[in-house]
């Protein structure tokens, strides 16, 4: 009689899927800023905090480069004598909470410490990051424990994602910002585009190394001015979006740019996004 396989549980497969160099996933009751604000302050050594796609400025984080710069400052990394907890290294701290793994395996490309937000699941809690670490982190006893004393006082969450659906979501959102940048690019209200995914876009060379799978789902553009902006805002919260076609994308302001918008795609019908940017640009 031969017994039924067991399925991997959800934090397994994230830890398989970051590669072999992840040693460890928890799947955390937080919030994925309010558990980066705490790795950042409440843990040792965990102090190089990384945003893989930086909004405020529209750039893709350098996991390399952040990588060389921790070894460069003498921080004892992989390699190193760390199980003692007392070889003073950093760990790179990555937070893949606006491109998912999926897109972004940080772990693979040098990170410690890594946040995903699963919350776009459905039938997720409010409240739901999956927090994978290295094993060069999971040998160094002070940092570790200093990590496992924080997920037990957040505490873990019993709940089980699909992550097949998470991956699914990921490459839709993908694949539709691409097809809403060609739409872009070539719209009258639309003086320029953003998108790591454009070869001449400033970010394209870093988010060639980083990300995987396409480019994420945010893309930035300009219009003429900011009365131009406010009214595509206004336009855009007053739209219907219920219904079979809710249109899941939305609209940004961007900070410290006025002339300028953030759109994070959604996982809708491509041609549901196309139409509702066309009505929240040319409301006539």
């Amino acid at each position: 009689m031969t017994s039924t396989p067991v399925a991997p549980d959800a934090a397994g497969v994230i830890s398989t899927n970051l590669g072999k160099r992840c040693q460890k996933t928890w799947l955390v009751a937080s919030s994925a800023s309010e558990l980066r604000s705490a790795l950042t302050s409440e843990v040792p050594r965990v102090s190089e905090c990384l945003e893989t796609m930086d909004l405020a400025s529209f750039a893709v984080g350098d996991i390399k480069y952040a990588k060389a710069a921790l070894r460069g400052g003498g921080s004892a990394l992989s390699g190193g004598s760390v199980g003692d907890g007392a070889s003073g290294a950093s760990w790179l701290l990555a937070d893949n909470s606006r491109v998912g793994s999926f897109t972004c395996p940080a772990i693979m490309r040098g990170a410690d410490v890594v946040i995903d937000d699963l919350t776009s699941l459905a039938e997720a809690p409010v409240n739901l990051c999956a927090l994978s670490l290295s094993r060069d982190v999971c040998k160094d006893e002070q940092t570790y424990g200093a990590l496992e004393a924080l997920v037990r006082q957040w505490g873990t969450s019993a709940h089980e994602p699909q992550l097949e659906e998470y991956n699914a979501l990921c490459l839709t959102r993908n694949h539709n910002a691409q097809a809403v940048v060609a739409d872009l690019a070539c719209h009258p209200a639309v003086s320029a585009v953003r998108y790591p995914g454009l070869p001449e876009d400033i970010s394209h060379p870093v988010a060639l190394r980083t990300f995987e799978h396409g480019f994420g789902q945010w893309v930035r553009f300009s219009l003429a001015g900011p009365q131009e902006v406010q009214g595509a805002l206004e336009v855009a919260s007053g739209l219907e979006t219920g219904g079979a076609a809710r249109v899941r994308s939305a609209l940004f302001s961007v900070p410290g740019d006025e002339a300028s918008l953030l759109l994070a795609v959604g996982d809708e019908d491509p041609l549901a996004i196309v139409m509702w940017l066309e009505a929240v640009l040319d409301p006539a």
